[in-house]
C-alpha cells in the first residue's frame, strides 16, 4: 500500500491564511472564470474554496483521487456515477443533501478517464 499524503495546506482566496485541506474531500475543481492561475474547488460537505495560483498538475500531484475530464476541470473518481459518451454524472451524499454535478468529458482525456474509472 502507498503512503497518500491525507492533507494539504492551499492559500485559498477567502482568508489571508493557509487552509488545511482533506485530499480524499475534494470533489470537483474548476479554472477560476476570474484569474485562470486560481482553481475553484468544492469538498464533499459542500464548502468551496478559490485555491490561489495551482496548476491541475500541483493539484493531481497531492490528491490522487482526482482525474482530468476536460481543459478546465478535475473531477474525483469516487464521485463518478455514470458516464454517457461525452457526459460524467458526479454524486456525493454530504450530511445535507446529495450534490450531483454534471460535467463534460472532452475527446483528448476520455481514454484515460475510461481506464482509471474501469467503465
Amino acid at each position: 500500500k502507498t503512503a497518500m499524503k491525507e492533507y494539504a495546506l492551499f492559500n485559498v482566496a477567502e482568508s489571508k491564511e493557509k487552509v488545511r485541506l482533506c485530499l480524499s474531500d475534494i470533489f470537483f475543481v474548476a479554472v477560476d472564470t476570474v484569474d485562470y492561475r486560481n482553481k475553484q474547488i468544492i469538498l464533499r460537505d459542500g464548502r468551496q474554496y478559490t485555491l490561489m495560483r495551482h496548476t491541475f498538475e500541483d493539484i493531481m500531484k497531492y490528491a490522487k483521487n482526482l482525474i482530468q475530464v476536460n481543459r478546465s476541470e478535475l473531477v474525483s473518481i469516487e464521485a463518478v456515477q455514470k458516464v454517457r459518451y461525452d457526459l460524467v454524472t458526479l454524486k456525493f451524499h454530504d450530511p445535507r443533501e446529495v450534490i450531483v454535478k454534471q460535467v463534460t468529458l472532452n475527446r483528448r482525456f476520455r481514454k484515460n478517464f475510461m481506464q482509471i474509472v474501469n467503465l
